[in-house]
């Protein structure tokens, strides 16, 4: 900030690219971006600012890209699980969405079709991740 008490370019520019970080990872966290959407939106930010703002906007950066990247498998949208009985269980669950689909597949056929209704869209993917760890762990595999 300058002695006129306005502030710098450069500080202008590490804020908004600060805020824009903020409002990728909550978009992630709550739901309303896809790991896809969100590193590309971090992808963007950072051939925007490259050079113009510090390097810990920068580093914020890298560690949202990171982020991605070390858990891609709980980011997704879409979940399809093989049972040892040959059952298929696909959980998805659309951008934003505060639902989620379970379908159930035996011999090919679909047994069941059911949207899980929730308030909020983090709510929506929490409860499809629980889902996917339980049936995990009673022996689906991850196709």
């Amino acid at each position: 900030m300058t002695n006129t008490g306005i502030p710098e370019l450069k500080d202008e520019i590490n804020r908004k690219a600060f805020e824009t970080v903020e409002f990728l990872y909550n978009g992630l966290d709550n739901g309303k971006l896809t790991a896809p959407q969100f590193s590309t939106g971090l992808d963007t930010l950072f051939m925007a600012v490259s050079g113009l703002v510090d390097r810990g906007v920068i580093d914020l950066i890298t560690a949202g890209s990171d982020y991605v990247q070390e858990n891609k498998a709980q980011l997704i949208a879409k979940r399809a699980l093989y049972g040892a009985d040959g059952t298929v269980v696909v959980l998805t669950r659309q951008l934003g969405a505060d639902s989620f689909l379970v379908e159930i597949y035996r011999a090919g056929r679909r047994v069941k079709h059911e949207v899980k209704d929730y308030t909020l869209a983090k709510q929506a993917t929490d409860a499809m991740n629980i889902m996917t760890d339980k049936l995990l762990a009673g022996g689906y595999a991850e196709l």
